[in-house]
């Protein structure tokens, strides 16, 4: 949950039983608390005043290592920009994701080879 309340900005979790806190800076649900939190943690601690498009590349960041992680997801990602104006959500965007790592090559990893 995030948004403004008294003009200052806020960011905060609930859960599906009511338990509730305020975060400082980021929070994260599901796999993202154990996986995503502890790099958007290390992101917020390196540069505790970055910029929006710094933001939005770290996140972007953090959900490609979720994609990279999660067996049952997508690399498409939306936005949801919280102002003191409004909210505003992105169209969905795709993110950029890399597979062609030697180790995971057929040919470097098989564990037989067939003579043709």
């Amino acid at each position: 949950v995030v948004g403004y309340r008294d003009g200052e900005s806020f960011c905060g979790f609930v859960d599906s039983v009511g338990t509730h806190f305020e975060a400082e800076e980021c929070t994260a649900v599901g796999m993202a608390q154990h996986i995503g939190l502890p790099l958007l943690r290390k992101r917020v601690e390196e540069n505790p005043n970055m910029t929006r498009e710094q933001a939005l590349k770290t996140l972007e960041e953090v959900m490609a290592v979720m994609f990279y992680r999660d067996c049952r997801t997508i690399n498409k990602i939306q936005v949801a920009d919280c102002t003191a104006t409004g909210v505003t959500i992105s169209e969905p965007k795709m993110l950029e994701t890399q597979w062609k790592y030697k180790a995971m090559d057929f040919e470097h990893t098989k564990l037989i080879t067939i003579p043709n």
